[in-house]
């Protein structure tokens, strides 16, 4: 990856980097691979890169997917979370968030478990603020969300059993209100019924 950035880095200054995207993705894989290495200054800092790129190829109308821009808010999010600044970590999720949501609401379905995904570890952060407001409408947004991708007849196999895996999570969380736990408890039982469907007709 380091090889790559200054590849690009260097092609760049010199106007003959053809697209930036590229250049966003190295700096990604470059701070997951860090986050491994538990050397989060270093993530934060190269997903402080991915972001400022992304952004602008995404003014400039040049961004080809905002779900990564999306990503790249929630891998920033955890770096910070890890790092105690919880406050930084909630803003880059309320970015995420936002993507995401617009994403879902333009008709991008597939994007309905990513949204989910984002909202559960919100609410996560959320609890670590003792945020019980925050909790309750994270919990009624990813509940919705779960709802729509389960309807959405294009979800695979794996995204299924991912969003079930997820859910169960939230079943059992500690702040979860009761009356939410119940509606997890029957939207899990509707995923494991389609899980099961997926697996007979496969």
């Amino acid at each position: 990856y380091d090889q790559a950035i200054e590849i690009r880095e260097r092609l760049r200054q010199q106007g003959r980097l053809l697209d930036e995207n590229h250049l966003a993705q190295a700096y990604m894989n470059r701070g997951v691979a860090k986050r491994v290495l538990q050397d989060l200054a270093g993530a934060l800092s190269d997903y402080d890169q991915a972001i400022e790129i992304r952004e602008r190829l995404r003014q400039q109308g040049r961004l080809l997917d905002e779900n990564h821009l999306a990503q790249a808010y929630m891998n920033r999010g955890v770096a910070k979370w890890v790092l105690q600044d919880l406050a930084g970590a909630l803003s880059d999720y309320d970015q995420a968030i936002e993507i995401r949501e617009r994403l879902v609401f333009e008709g991008r379905f597939w994007q309905r478990a990513g949204l989910f995904m984002t909202y559960y570890i919100a609410f996560l952060l959320f609890k670590k603020y003792r945020d019980v407001k925050a909790l309750e409408k994270l919990g009624k947004q990813a509940l919705s969300a779960v709802r729509a991708a389960l309807g959405d007849g294009r979800l695979t196999p794996g995204a299924i059993r991912e969003l079930n895996d997820l859910m169960q999570l939230m079943v059992e969380h500690p702040h979860l209100p009761e009356a939410q736990r119940q509606q997890w408890l029957e939207v899990a039982r509707g995923l494991e019924a389609r899980a099961g469907n997926d697996t007979e007709g496969g």
